[in-house]
């Protein structure tokens, strides 16, 4: 480029351009967000855990980068690093039993308890063990909370066929059940499970009573859908228990009568149709 000499050189405020030092703690920010990283990969503990120890080594990147930033950032770093996809959930066993994968999915987070409990299985009469699915359950939770379960009264079980792993392809259901403490609900035992068969549910209601909780089943209110394999196996497993139809689940039931038989319009003007 050439100018005539003398004249002024004109930068236009479009074209203002600077090179300055990066900030001093750039490196420390770089350093704290892939500390946060790598121990979130590595070890089973809760992502603010570790974000709040990292911060007493970075305490000027740990405030730059703010804290729910941070746990989401090692939250992330573990989203992207998932196990494979098993072909059948009871290939979901050695996967969870695996050196590798073993400490991030058996266990609560922040502890070594179990949250894996092993897998759910039926003999049949021909001497063949049949697989239906597996269990989980936050067993140290239980044990804390032992001395107040004996006056639970109730107890809720249902199973969500929508809200399930798209993979493994056999995974019918995710089974819960919850007891109501307190007029609160607390999920004490969930199973993947491959169908829907009253065996099934008598194989998860065995495992209930096994793990030995304290509760009193004489005369508990067991709240359930109107399936009737679930309900014959607690009138099975649990006899003592009064089974209960969930007024939620009774409701619905109206409602899908209401609208298979085109009865809509009829309800409208007529509110004692029902």
């Amino acid at each position: 480029m050439e100018t005539v000499d003398g004249a002024a050189i004109v930068i236009s405020p479009g074209s203002i351009h600077n090179h300055e030092p990066a900030p001093r703690h750039a490196v420390e920010i770089r350093r704290f967000r892939n500390s946060i990283r790598q121990r979130g990969l590595a070890e089973n503990i809760a992502s603010h855990s570790i974000v709040d120890q990292e911060a007493r080594l970075y305490s000027e990147a740990a405030m730059n980068v703010g804290r729910l930033a941070a746990v989401r950032a090692v939250a992330w770093a573990r989203h992207r690093n998932r196990p494979p996809v098993t072909k059948t959930l009871a290939h979901w066993i050695a996967t969870i039993y695996s050196q590798e994968w073993g400490p991030e999915l058996r266990y609560i987070n922040g502890s070594m308890e179990p949250f894996y409990q092993g897998p759910l299985e039926i003999l049949r009469n021909n001497g063949t063990v049949h697989f239906i699915g597996i269990v989980f359950n936050n067993a140290a939770f239980i044990r804390n909370m032992s001395p107040h379960l004996n006056s639970v009264k109730a107890i809720c079980m249902d199973g969500t066929f929508q809200t399930t792993p798209r993979e493994p392809a056999d995974i019918n259901q995710l089974f819960t059940i919850q007891i109501i403490l307190n007029n609160v609900a607390i999920p004490i035992v969930h199973a993947l499970l491959v169908d829907r068969q009253m065996e099934t549910y008598c194989r998860v209601l065995q495992y209930l009573r096994f793990i030995l909780i304290n509760l009193n089943y004489n005369n508990m209110q067991n709240i359930t859908d109107f399936e009737q394999g679930l309900r014959n196996a607690i009138t099975r497993v649990l006899p003592e228990a009064n089974n209960t139809g969930c007024w939620f689940h009774y409701i619905q039931s109206i409602i899908r009568y209401v609208r298979n038989h085109q009865l809509v319009n009829l309800c409208r003007v007529n509110e004692n149709i029902l």
